[in-house]
């Protein structure tokens, strides 16, 4: 018996063979996805802009687990949280960044460049207070 409609083992035979020829753009897609995730390299962005000083020490930085950032404006920022301006914080702000701070280890503590050293000596002291070990100033390494 001859008809001239399809049998329907013969269509699924026909689909089977067109999405064959998408394998090959799946594995290159895939490929692509793998090389993209290795070369890349992905990197925290800190929460305010700031230029760090420059410095001919080679030193190791540390892991940043914690890093405050005090940036042009005088600004200050514990990780991605904002403070405020570093002249205008409170006994009780003060209080409240050393409990933060109480259970941390060491810190990085990232300055801006075109701030003078003096600006740092209230933070200093505030940190030391809090009881951390560790206080590592990050800076750009030149040749």
């Amino acid at each position: 018996m001859l008809n001239n409609q399809a049998s329907p083992y013969v269509s699924a035979s026909r689909r089977a063979v067109d999405d064959s020829n998408m394998i090959p753009l799946i594995n290159i897609v895939f490929l692509l996805l793998i090389f993209f995730m290795v070369a890349g390299t992905i990197a925290s962005r800190d929460a305010a802009p700031f230029d760090a000083p420059h410095s001919q020490a080679t030193t190791v930085p540390l892991l940043e687990t914690t890093s405050i950032v005090l940036a042009a404006d005088r600004s200050l920022w514990l990780d991605d949280q904002s403070w405020g301006a570093l002249d205008e914080l409170t006994a009780y702000d003060w209080r409240q960044l050393q409990n933060q701070l109480a259970e941390k280890r060491s810190i990085l503590l990232k300055a801006d460049a075109n701030l003078p050293a003096t600006t740092l000596d209230p933070l200093l002291k505030h940190l030391r207070a809090s009881g951390l070990g560790n206080i590592q100033l990050a800076v750009d390494q030149t040749p």
